[in-house]
This record gives structure tokens, C-alpha cells and sequence, in this order.
């Protein structure tokens, strides 16, 4: 391991003064000594070292090892299998917290999201093969911190950059591109100017990305609703993966800041997200779940939503029932002042609420 990468993890204290050792990530690191301890190598690495050093209290450690299952099994028989699953990944499971141990793994050949992967016992190499500089530290059980690509200056400096060569990167794995602006939205960062031309130029190839890995990304992005969306649409990467069903660059990224502001409701969030205006919104929303394949539950919360937006817009054509079923809507409060944020939406709203001011 190069010595000029890797420093005492207490060091960076003085810059941020917030690298306390938190219960949750204490917890994974007393995970990785215990793999450790058998003759393994094992390390806390990504979100959560990246997490921690911005002063968040991660609850979600991933850690490395080139620990077999059987190993693992052994050391934690509450463990499971999880996706995904031919990566050898095993988690434990808290109240509130949750520790994933992934087998240390090299590309032998990518394929835009599936790769041929060898198992390794070089940590280097795991390191290497990992998206983005900031997503690459790492902390050993002793606490030592490693930063084989400086991704620690690039959180001084707000940056997402690539760890290689950007356009290479992103054509290996098509996913990376939607992680780096799910990064972007999330922290507030910008991109390094080569990793956003390549952004620019091959987002294209995010469109044949599978629902399962779209919804693990867009069900973190949403936390940052408004910035997600102003990227979305400023790299057309919105138009590229739904551009079949909405019309994303007619979304309204100010009528979505509004909307994250009013209320953390996920079926109103989710429903509002994606409204392009268009007058059968209800088909269409239906169709990006379908792209996404949205839980059931979220589905079914998220469709009543999209209808009640296309009934707003008609209220008074509704038939008596289904006017009354509308307003005693339990959302409906909240519904509307959601629907208020768009600027299409709003006179209906004014004009409902004069009507029915109780």
C-alpha cells in the first residue's frame, strides 16, 4: 500500500472536527476486526467513511473482505444473502442500523452494468474498480484511514470525479452516470469538468438500465428532490430513462422545491416528481412505476395520487360521488397544498378551496 495514502483516521479532525467514532460505525469496524482476527482482510469503505467525515451519522457501513461466505456464516449466523447475491454480500441487521460485508472483487470485463468479476485479496484493486474518488476511502480496523485516490480533497472541494479515465468509466458500467448525479443532488456537489462532459456526452446509455437498479438509486435521490430533479433535467438524463412516458423537461424543478418543502408525504413527492402537465398524467405516471417497478404499496399510493392530480384539473366535470370522495381525500390538505406549487395547478386549487372552503 502506498505509505503517502494512508494517515491515522484522527489526523483530518483538526480540518472538520467532527470525526467522532459513532455508534454505528464503531459497530462496523468491530465487524471488520472480528473477520480481521481470523487471518482476513477486511475494511469499512465507502458512504459510510464519506458520510462520516462530512459530519452525518451514517447507519448503513459497508465493509470488504476477502472473507469466504463460509467464514462469514460462522462469525455471523445471523447473516443473509443479499443482492446482489453472486457478489458473495452479507448483511446484519439492527434496529437501526445495518452492516453489509461485500467479497473484495476486481472487473475482469464490464458489460455497461453486468461485469465478469474475480475475487481478490488485493485491496488496491477492490479499491480501483469502485465509481467515484469519494466513494473509495477506507478505514482499517486499527483505524487507519486509506485514500489510494484522494478522494478526501475532493470533499474539501465539493467535487464528484471518477477514479479513472471518466468516459471509460461510465461506458463500463451505464449506472455510474445516474449514481453521479444521485451524489451530485444528495450533497450539494458539483463535478470535476472532465467527469461532467463525459456525463454530457454518453448519458444516452442509461437507457436500457434495469428497473431494480433504477429504483435503488431514484428512492435515495428523492431525499434531495428539487437538486435531483435540476440535474435530471440539465443533462437530459430524465428525458433519457423516462422520455417514453413524461415529458421531463417540462417539469417544474421550482414547483418540486416547493412541493419538498410542504411536506416529506413519499406518495406526494414521488407523484409530483414526474408531473409534466400533460392532461392524462395518471397513464403516464403509471408507466414510469412500471419503468421503475415501484413496491406494490408505493405503487398503489403514488397512482392515487397522479389520479387525484388529473382530477383536480376538472373537479367541476367530477359526478357527485367521486367530487365527494375527492375532498374527504385524508390527503387532501396536503394534497393541495402540493398542488399549489405548480403554476398550471394553482388556479384550480384557489378556485376548489373558494368553493369548498371547509
Amino acid at each position: 500500500m502506498n505509505s503517502a495514502a494512508a494517515v491515522n483516521f484522527g489526523n483530518m479532525a483538526e480540518d472538520f472536527q467532527i470525526l467522532r467514532m459513532t455508534p454505528v460505525f464503531a459497530a462496523g469496524l468491530e465487524v471488520a476486526r472480528q473477520i480481521a482476527d481470523e487471518g482476513f482482510i477486511a475494511y469499512v469503505v465507502g458512504g459510510a467513511v464519506r458520510d462520516l467525515i462530512l459530519g452525518k451519522d451514517p447507519n448503513e457501513i459497508d465493509i470488504a473482505s476477502n472473507a469466504p461466505p463460509e467464514v462469514i456464516k460462522k462469525l455471523f449466523p445471523g447473516a443473509r444473502r443479499v443482492f446482489p447475491f453472486e457478489y458473495q454480500v452479507f448483511a446484519i441487521c439492527g434496529e437501526n442500523w445495518r452492516v453489509e460485508i461485500a467479497r473484495m472483487r476486481e472487473d475482469v470485463k464490464t458489460f455497461g452494468r453486468q461485469a465478469q468479476v474475480r475475487f481478490t485479496d488485493d485491496m488496491d484493486k477492490d479499491l480501483a474498480r469502485r465509481d467515484f474518488t469519494i466513494n473509495a476511502m477506507a478505514v482499517l480496523p486499527d483505524r487507519t484511514f486509506v485514500d489510494k485516490f484522494r478522494g478526501y480533497k475532493d470533499l474539501q472541494h465539493r467535487t464528484i470525479r471518477t477514479i479513472g479515465e471518466p468516459a471509460t468509466r461510465f461506458e463500463q458500467d451505464h449506472l455510474r452516470i445516474v449514481r453521479a448525479v444521485r451524489f451530485a443532488a444528495q450533497l450539494d456537489f458539483e463535478f470535476a469538468t472532465d467527469t461532467e462532459r463525459a456525463i454530457e456526452n454518453l448519458v444516452h446509455l442509461c437507457a436500457d438500465l434495469s428497473p431494480a437498479w433504477l429504483w435503488r438509486e431514484f428512492r435515495k435521490g428523492i431525499s434531495a428532490a428539487g437538486r435531483f430533479a435540476e440535474l435530471l433535467k440539465k443533462y437530459r438524463l430524465g428525458q433519457v430513462l423516462f422520455g417514453e412516458f413524461v415529458e421531463f423537461e417540462k417539469i417544474s424543478v421550482s414547483g418540486i422545491r416547493c412541493v419538498f418543502r410542504r411536506t416529506r408525504t413519499d406518495n406526494l413527492v414521488w407523484a409530483f416528481f414526474f408531473y409534466d402537465g400533460a392532461p392524462d398524467f395518471f397513464q403516464r405516471m403509471s408507466k414510469v412505476a412500471g419503468r421503475m417497478e415501484f413496491p406494490r404499496t408505493m405503487r398503489k399510493r403514488v397512482l392515487h395520487t397522479a389520479r387525484m392530480i388529473d382530477q383536480l384539473r376538472s373537479y367541476e366535470n367530477l359526478p357527485p360521488r367521486e367530487l365527494a370522495k375527492f375532498l374527504t381525500d385524508p390527503q387532501i390538505l396536503s394534497f393541495l397544498d402540493c398542488a399549489d406549487c405548480f403554476e398550471d395547478l394553482a388556479p384550480a386549487v384557489s378556485a376548489l378551496r373558494k368553493e369548498f372552503p371547509n
